[in-house]
């Protein structure tokens, strides 16, 4: 992994959920912003159309379901942490656009006090799909070098919810 990610070059703001309507702070990589900015690099290097958008992120979607891997040069990687064929631990989403570092996503286990975070990556995947035409607007009118604060929180408003 090269040391010069985006994630290293940019402000805290970048990728960061930002602050809740409570006050609150929000997370501080924020899953659905991660993946939209691999699929934004992929648009504008690579001139990546919806369908191959939609395809991707449904292969993921699959990948989770199943405990499978998923590989694609130039987008993203996923791979099962698995103790044996039977049990999972999770996932490592590792992004192949130099923008960010590897994220983990844990299984409910109870020596974590049952935090699960696989399900957010989940609903983070579900929340693309769902809304792709909209965020594929978004990130197809920018050019990912010009990604901003104010542009993060446009696609907040598109995805921010949790699926039903």
């Amino acid at each position: 992994m090269p040391r010069d990610l985006e994630i290293l070059k940019k402000g805290d703001w970048f990728l960061a959920e930002g602050q809740r309507d409570n006050g609150s702070f929000g997370y501080p990589i924020y899953y659905r912003h991660a993946i939209s900015y691999s699929i934004g690099m992929n648009i504008t290097r690579y001139d990546k159309n919806k369908d191959w958008v939609a395809e991707e992120i449904n292969k993921l979607i699959k990948s989770v379901k199943d405990k499978q891997p998923y590989k694609h040069d130039n987008f993203l990687e996923l791979h099962p942490l698995t103790v044996s064929v039977f049990q999972s631990k999770g996932f490592v989403l590792v992004d192949q656009t130099n923008s960010y570092y590897p994220l983990m996503f844990y299984d409910d286990d109870s020596n974590r006090d049952g935090k699960e975070r696989v399900s957010s990556l989940t609903w983070s995947l579900d929340a693309i799909s769902k809304n792709l035409d909209e965020v594929y607007a978004q990130l197809y009118r920018l050019k990912v070098e010009d990604w901003t604060s104010d542009f993060q929180d446009e696609l907040l408003e598109i995805y921010a919810h949790k699926p039903s």
